[in-house]
């Protein structure tokens, strides 16, 4: 387990977890394609039907994004690389459009306050050590 001043992660089997305030985001991997649940899971059978999905191509494609813990338990996905898809509506996980200016903008004012921000990469030895 890795522990970044409240935020965490932890991987076990396929399933990664990200918890930051008593909220929880399960990630799945599946090959190219990436699956992101709101709460805690460890069983296919367990899964919501709610998601957010994220796919890229193979050795030359990526995923990337940041993941932002609101106060309020919601969380807030900003895309960087690969697509991005809301599967199911009513997600406590929400995708954020920001455009490159106002990303940069947004980026500069939140340098060195990251206590609740987490950036998250299809590869996870890269992740975590971003996240360090």
């Amino acid at each position: 387990m890795v522990i970044l001043s409240f935020l965490s992660c932890s991987l076990k089997s396929n399933y990664t977890y990200y918890s930051y305030n008593n909220t929880t985001i399960t990630r799945k991997d599946n090959g190219n394609e990436i699956y992101l649940y709101p709460g805690r899971f460890n069983n296919e059978d367990s899964l919501p039907d709610a998601y957010v999905k994220a796919t890229y191509r193979g050795l030359e494609g990526y995923m990337e994004c940041l993941v932002i813990f609101k106060e309020n338990g919601n969380i807030e996905i900003i895309r960087e690389g690969g697509t991005f898809d809301t599967i199911n509506t009513g997600l406590k996980i929400k995708l954020v459009e920001i455009s490159n200016p106002d990303f940069i903008k947004w980026h500069e004012k939140k340098k060195g306050n990251y206590n609740n921000i987490l950036q998250l990469n299809s590869a996870l030895n890269i992740e975590m050590q971003v996240n360090k």
